[in-house]
């Protein structure tokens, strides 16, 4: 037959004056309504109502361990690191238990330390069997399922970090990085950095310098005191509600400075320098990230323009205006920066705006002229000497000469005849432009000696005429 104990130890309701209140004392306080429970071990059945044990000085609740144990309220208990009848993995799983049952957040209802008792009892000692019941020493009920599993889930996830864990994360200067933990703890995490937050399992920075930041994450506790255990020569040992050893994990978070290099070249040179009066200068471009949108608009303000602090991603550029005297390049350039390679490097050329310059140089009069070959030009921009041309046998020469205003001077000529005056050329677009030259005939006195002869006779009849005239006056 099976031995069946009543336990019903009454309530105790005052603590006699005459007993110095200690924080290593404690008593069985209220019972817990509605809520019975069996051990049974060595088919002997204990049945009792769940009740309450508390510590004297604070009332704060605490657990049994021992489930078969005798408790006398009278023993003085010391604190302990060592439990004598507990292996290491009973300790934490028991240690686990009173964190998360009773008071631990929402578990304020006192089933939560019902169900914590009995999951401590189960622990402590598998070999017995424990179980609720409908009543006092009543028939076994299936209870408190959903409340045991909750519990068991916490217990289980308790030692899970973060995915994140060590790992190193880059940010580009002067952004922001959301950092996602797929193992679904950073909730109950906390982070020791003012520019950091936590939101939906989502770790975000920023405004963090440039450098290497170790950033640490230390596990929330929900009690206001630490876990304690206590043992005792003359009473079952026990286990208070509290906090436990502080979990930590980190993460190492790398802020580096990108930087996207623009150099603006003519493409027919490879150079910085400009062609006749046109700027590579004043060009405006457009940068766009991954997902077409404009992100602004950049002006090539000097020989190399620089945009700082972009986010990693892919990007491109393409130009808007070009500098003056140039053509539009309509290239799309795209980039991409990384964490590995944070500066890029982009080498953008314009062609600069030609009009090749035909001259036709003609000499002759009147309406008679042929082509006058072997003739040469100097070619001036902003008075500075370029180069010299020389017409061919068809009277022709050319130049092809990129934006700007140019003067072209004629060098030599044709013996005995004029040279053209200096002619001024604007280069603004590529529509070839021929000039026709005409060199005229220089005007020379007639010296021949039939025409001095002549002259002489004049001057003598007119000398005639002057002296007749006076005689007969």
């Amino acid at each position: 037959m099976k031995k069946i104990l009543l336990f019903l130890i009454p309530i105790l309701l005052l603590i006699p004056t005459t007993v110095k209140a200690n924080s290593n004392s404690f008593y069985e306080a209220e019972y817990i309504n509605n809520i019975y429970m069996n051990k049974v071990k060595d088919n002997t059945i204990y049945y009792q109502k769940a009740r309450f044990f508390r510590q004297k000085n604070t009332n704060n609740p605490i657990y049994c361990i021992e489930p078969f144990a005798t408790f006398n309220e009278n023993s003085i208990y010391e604190q302990t690191s060592h439990i004598t009848n507990l292996s290491p993995i009973q300790k934490d799983k028991i240690s686990l238990l009173s964190y998360y049952g009773y008071n631990y957040k929402d578990h304020t209802d006192e089933k939560w330390y019902a169900i914590t008792q009995l999951l401590i009892w189960k622990e402590a000692d598998p070999n017995a069997n424990y179980y609720f019941t409908d009543s006092l020493n009543g028939e076994k009920i299936s209870i408190f399922e959903n409340e045991i599993n909750e519990l068991y889930e916490l217990i289980n996830n308790h030692y899970t970090i973060p995915s994140f864990e060590n790992n190193i994360f880059y940010m580009a200067y002067n952004n922001s990085i959301a950092i996602k933990d797929h193992n679904n703890v950073l909730k109950n995490y906390i982070v020791k950095n003012d520019n950091a937050t936590i939101s939906n399992n989502i770790i975000s920075f920023s405004n963090l310098d440039i450098g290497t930041h170790k950033i640490i994450l230390e596990k929330k506790q929900a009690h206001n005191s630490e876990l304690t255990f206590y043992q005792s020569t003359t009473s079952q040992d026990m286990v208070t509600i509290g906090n436990l050893k502080p979990i930590t994990t980190q993460l190492n978070l790398v802020v580096q400075k990108t930087n996207v290099e623009i150099k603006k070249i003519d493409k027919d040179t490879n150079s910085t320098t400009p062609q006749g009066d046109a700027s590579l200068l004043g060009a405006t471009f457009e940068l766009y990230n991954s997902l077409n949108q404009k992100l602004k608009d950049i002006i090539i303000d000097n020989e190399i323009v620089n945009i700082e602090n972009l986010n990693y991603g892919d990007y491109y550029i393409k130009e808007k205006t070009p500098g003056t005297g140039y053509k539009l390049n309509n290239q799309i350039y795209n980039f991409k920066i990384t964490s590995t390679e944070p500066t890029v490097s982009l080498e953008i050329n314009n062609e600069v705006i030609k009009k090749k310059i035909i001259i036709n140089k003609l000499y002759g009069s009147d309406n008679n002229f042929l082509p006058e070959k072997n003739i040469s030009f100097n070619i001036y921009h902003n008075d500075k000497f370029l180069t010299t041309i020389k017409t061919d046998e068809f009277g022709k020469t050319s130049i092809i000469l990129p934006y700007g205003n140019y003067t072209i001077k004629q060098l030599t000529t044709t013996e005995g005849y004029q040279k053209v005056e200096p002619i001024q050329i604007k280069v603004d677009n590529e529509e070839e432009q021929t000039i026709t030259l005409k060199n005229y005939k220089i005007n020379v006195p007639n010296t021949s000696t039939k025409n001095n002869k002549l002259n002489i006779l004049k001057l003598i009849i007119k000398i005639l005429c002057q002296k007749l005239n006076y005689i007969l006056y």
